[in-house]
């Protein structure tokens, strides 16, 4: 959503159209910062990954979050998020995919921004 704003205010146009050559110049930038953002997403995800097996252990979530941000993290909001990743499905845990493909959608908006926040990507 950021990106495509970003986008859309720096297309140069010319009555209104935007020339292809601008619109693939500006797309690539775009694509820069999307990728960008998707490495520091798995760096936090890293950062909850304990043994580094690729997976995150949703208990350790729910005891991280409160702790890095008490006032953002209450056990409900930690359990919204939970059930917003999908939690029930995942046997306690979570694949980096999964962790990604979240961020990125447009699913559980507000659990998304906070934790955004809170991990700072």
């Amino acid at each position: 959503r950021t990106e495509i704003s970003f986008l859309v205010q720096h297309l140069p146009q010319h009555d209104g159209l935007v020339d292809y050559e601008s619109f693939l110049r500006s797309f690539r930038i775009v694509d820069t910062l999307i990728e960008a953002r998707r490495e520091r997403v798995l760096e936090a995800f890293r950062r909850f990954d304990q043994d580094g097996d690729g997976t995150l252990n949703l208990a350790d979530m729910r005891r991280i979050l409160p702790m890095l941000d008490p006032a953002a993290w209450t056990l409900e909001n930690v359990d919204r998020l939970l059930e917003a990743l999908g939690a029930g499905s995942t046997n306690g845990e979570i694949g980096h995919e999964q962790f990604v493909d979240w961020i990125f959608s447009t699913d559980g908006e507000q659990e998304q921004q906070r934790l955004c926040q809170t991990l700072q990507i």
